[in-house]
């Protein structure tokens, strides 16, 4: 299936099979693709700003160069993309139920995106965990802990990020 450079905006595409589909420079902005299956679907250049892409099956895929700001990747199957020009480490939770349940952090710009869809920078993103969860309050301490040490992990994927550049230098 060939739909490069098709518009498909607000498209309810949710449990389509778009396996392997020639999927170049599509517009699929706020369309729903929640559950469908985009395994080895060729995404380069794909505009994918807010769309859904919850349990999605992206193993595969070559999303290169796609636009994925706002994108909900809930539980979407991001393991062996086969080429991604954006480094994302995903979370899927933190253990506790009215919390949000998806952090992204998108290594290469250094920003966070938690499941309510707001995006800051890590730096923002650790005051605002600061200022949520304080260092002396007793009650918040567990998920302060928890918070912090997913900062530390994404502060790691960046220093990792960082040394693989200057190794390909």
């Amino acid at each position: 299936m060939n739909l490069s450079h098709c518009n498909l905006q607000n498209a309810f595409l949710g449990g389509a099979c778009l396996r392997h589909a020639k999927l170049r420079g599509i517009d699929l902005r706020r369309a729903d693709l929640g559950g469908a299956d985009l395994y080895g679907a060729q995404l380069q250049f794909a505009d994918l700003r807010d769309a859904d892409l919850s349990y999605a099956d992206l193993r595969g895929a070559d999303i290169s160069n796609a636009k994925l700001d706002g994108a909900i990747l809930h539980h979407a199957d991001l393991n062996d993309l086969t080429n991604s020009s954006e480094n994302i480490v995903q979370i899927i939770s933190l253990g506790y139920a009215g919390l949000p349940s998806d952090i992204r952090y998108f290594v290469d710009r250094n920003i966070v995106q938690c499941g309510d869809g707001v995006e800051r920078s890590l730096e923002d993103f650790m005051s605002h965990i600061d200022e949520r969860y304080p260092a002396d309050s007793v009650d918040k301490r567990l998920m302060r802990r928890k918070y912090f040490a997913l900062i530390d992990y994404f502060k790691e994927m960046k220093s990792i990020a960082k040394s693989r550049e200057i190794e390909l230098e």
